[in-house]
């Protein structure tokens, strides 16, 4: 289940909580904040660009100096990772690197926006069992325009796989991913996949 920072206590709650179960500050002082924050702390929630006609919800999952690292709280577009096997799992030479820096990037913000992403990338294996807490919190919903492309639910909750940039153990053909309950599929999945989600991380200079 996703989660999202107490903004009184900083303690992390289930987005679907009603108060905070630590200092009992209610759901309604949660506020997703547009526009990049002056200041972001691990955990805040904040919206900038569109994509398919919905406000990108970002999650801050690291501050490292004048540098945040961000992932979409949601998956956003059905994308494959590689159109054909045969052009194996290399994350530098992929389609879904291309399509992240071709496509989404000019697509999704404006020219300030970009201003300030430094880089747009998928997170790696190391990355994403680090920085999340458990399956629970690696879980992720597409959004809608997301489910239109064609992103397959995988559980009455909703959740759906989402592609690592890491390559899978299971042959050249395949790439890291995280499947619809959370959990991180080292082995992989088909890179020519259509039906897995893209939830793009950023690096943002503050």
């Amino acid at each position: 289940m996703p989660l999202i920072t107490c903004p009184d206590c900083g303690h992390q709650v289930s987005d679907r909580a009603s108060f905070c179960p630590n200092c009992g500050c209610p759901s309604s002082a949660w506020q997703i904040i547009v526009g990049i924050p002056s200041s972001l702390r691990v955990g805040q929630r904040f919206t900038m660009g569109n994509w398919g006609g919905e406000p990108i919800e970002w999650r801050v999952l690291q501050v490292s100096g004048s540098r945040a690292y961000v992932i979409s709280v949601c998956g956003l577009d059905c994308v494959q990772f590689n159109a054909s096997q045969d052009k194996g799992n290399s994350w530098c030479r992929s389609d879904l690197k291309a399509w992240l820096e071709n496509t989404f990037l000019p697509g999704a913000f404006s020219p300030s926006e970009r201003a300030a992403i430094q880089e747009v990338t998928c997170l790696s294996i190391e990355e994403v069992k680090s920085l999340f807490l458990n399956d629970d919190d690696r879980s992720c919903r597409p959004t809608e325009f997301a489910v239109q492309r064609g992103i397959s639910k995988g559980n009455p909750t909703g959740g759906c796989w989402w592609w690592l940039r890491s390559p899978g153990k299971d042959g050249p053909g395949c790439a890291a991913c995280v499947v619809f309950d959370g959990m991180v599929s080292t082995y992989g999945w088909r890179v020519d996949s259509s039906s897995d989600a893209v939830r793009p991380a950023l690096w943002l200079n503050l």
